[in-house]
């Protein structure tokens, strides 16, 4: 992973793990694009890792996405309870944004919708942080592609320049 650094003066480090689905599988006929990230302070990292690799062992998955193989619904319920009781209990949130069928219509290609998502995460991260006076630093594995690259090079420049438009710091 590639890391895109966000910090706003002094204080804790919030880090934000991003990703994104563009398909709903499993037989559905609807698409829909999500983008969450999950917001945790590196302090309590290493704690929930520990505690998400004891839950996949108790559920008998790899990795936290393979949640999909688990075909009991009431089995894919129960771990989803557990996955947020984690994230709830260790002051985590999680940001996201969704785009359903009718908001996907006015894009022609379902990764048009990838730079508003990108945006809107960022914004609300950057708000949580500067309301905190706390660091903050982003993870997102497309970061590495080259969609990812030139999206972050216009996102940097912006920031940069101080024309990254939060609603915390726009101009009156």
């Amino acid at each position: 992973h590639q890391l895109l650094m966000f910090s706003i003066m002094h204080g804790k480090m919030k880090m934000m793990f991003v990703d994104e689905s563009k398909k709903q599988g499993r037989g559905y006929t609807k698409e829909a694009f999500v983008m969450a990230g999950v917001v945790i302070d590196s302090e309590d990292l290493i704690k929930v890792e520990n505690l998400l690799e004891d839950l996949k062992i108790r559920y008998g998955i790899n990795k936290l996405e393979d949640i999909k193989k688990i075909l009991v619904k009431e089995a894919r319920l129960a771990f989803t309870v557990e996955l947020r009781d984690i994230l709830f209990d260790n002051n985590c949130y999680v940001l996201s944004a969704i785009y359903g069928e009718i908001a996907l219509d006015n894009f022609k290609k379902i990764e048009e919708v990838y730079p508003a998502c990108f945006q809107f995460l960022l914004e609300r991260f950057f708000m949580n942080l500067n309301m905190k006076n706390e660091q903050g630093i982003m993870f997102h594995d497309e970061f590495g592609k080259p969609y990812g690259q030139k999206f972050i090079k216009s996102s940097y420049k912006e920031i940069k320049s101080g024309e990254f438009s939060c609603s915390w710091n726009k101009k009156k």
